[in-house]
């Protein structure tokens, strides 16, 4: 076991589901109905933002006048009616690893800037929710990533400190938030999250099999 490890904190879009090309491709769709022109890699840039965050910095950058509420609630509704619909589309191996955590020891928790009912649809539906002893939605905390105050809200709930928590996490901003938070961090390389600046992690890893052996097994 990782040595003082005894919590495991986890993204949920892009390390729990594949998801951010869905993400991607609802906002690209909105960015068009508002007229935006947002190039790749300012929309990459928004990888672990809440929508709030999001569309906060796209008002300021590009002079919208789209109430941000509304900007937010569309993005929520299309994204929400999508996770009802569609198959889930499970990371390979993150069953395993989060019931293998689980039957370990380690008390589990899910932050994630996606608001609260997202995170407890995926939970429902993957069958996590009774190992997630813990969920923190970007609408619990007042500053989102790469501030650290989601991870360190996680911490506080589960009652440990943040250097006994590891959190696994696919965007550069959400490696940021760990980091500044004191925690280990095991970034995962997921392609489908675009081109991300991941080497602030203890540790990369391209498959969640790598990410299990590094907690269930001493460096």
């Amino acid at each position: 076991m990782m040595r003082g490890v005894k919590a495991v904190i986890f993204d949920m879009d892009g390390v729990l589901i594949d998801s951010e090309p869905i993400h991607i491709g609802l906002e690209r769709d909105l960015f068009v109905e508002l007229g935006l022109e947002v190039s790749e890699e300012e929309h990459r840039g928004f990888l672990g933002l809440s929508s709030r965050d999001m569309f906060t910095r796209l008002a300021r950058r590009h002079g919208l006048t789209t109430p941000i509420d509304a900007m937010v609630q569309d993005e929520r509704r299309r994204y929400l009616a999508w996770l009802q619909d569609a198959p889930l589309p499970l990371v390979p191996g993150t069953d395993r690893l989060i019931r293998d955590l689980a039957a370990a020891g380690f008390v589990l928790a899910v932050a994630s800037s996606a608001p609260r009912e997202q995170i407890d649809l995926v939970l429902d539906r993957s069958g996590w929710s009774g190992h997630i002893a813990v969920r923190v939605s970007g609408d619990d905390v007042d500053r989102g990533k790469p501030h650290p105050e989601i991870f360190l809200e996680a911490a506080r709930l589960l009652d440990r400190s943040p250097a006994e928590c590891t959190v696994l996490e696919d965007s550069a901003n959400g490696v940021a938030a760990a980091r500044a938070a004191g925690m280990r961090c095991i970034a995962f390389v997921n392609p489908n999250s675009g081109f991300q600046d991941l080497g602030a992690a203890d540790h990369r890893v391209s498959a969640m099999d790598e990410a299990r052996a590094l907690l269930l097994h001493e460096d």
